[in-house]
């Protein structure tokens, strides 16, 4: 294939088919950055004033899950018919974040522990007391 890079070409797998007529179907995903550089006020000059920089990037994603069982616009209950307790945590669903969390600080402070054991370990060798 003269002439074509390596990004033009891709593959269609045939086990990942989500399409209606049996292809691969695609997602364009992009984002766009904004940014103004000023320079400095001494440098502010007519030949030198404020860029406007506006990148876009993009990028194709083979989708993977097959969608094609659900509805398009699901419909949702209304919030009369929630039943808080349903969706709240319950007792013992709080007991065990609690838990998790202790288990998490425990181990960020060991490690927050040994960082600054090594500080001061190293500025009280310089300033000796």
């Amino acid at each position: 294939m003269s002439g074509v890079s390596s990004l033009d070409v891709f593959t269609l797998d045939s086990s990942a088919t989500s399409g209606s007529n049996g292809l691969a179907t695609y997602k364009l995903v992009g984002d766009n950055i904004d940014k103004n550089i000023k320079p400095s006020a001494r440098d502010m000059r007519s030949d030198h004033q404020t860029q406007s920089l506006h990148y876009f990037h993009a990028y194709g994603v083979r989708d993977r899950i097959d969608l094609s069982q659900f509805e398009d616009s699901p419909s949702l209950p209304s919030l009369k018919e929630i039943n808080i307790h349903e969706i709240w945590p319950s007792t013992l669903d709080t007991t065990c974040i609690r838990s998790n969390f202790c288990v998490l600080i425990a181990r960020i402070l060991k490690k927050i522990y040994a960082l600054l054991q090594a500080v001061w370990q190293g500025s009280s060798e310089k300033n000796p007391t």
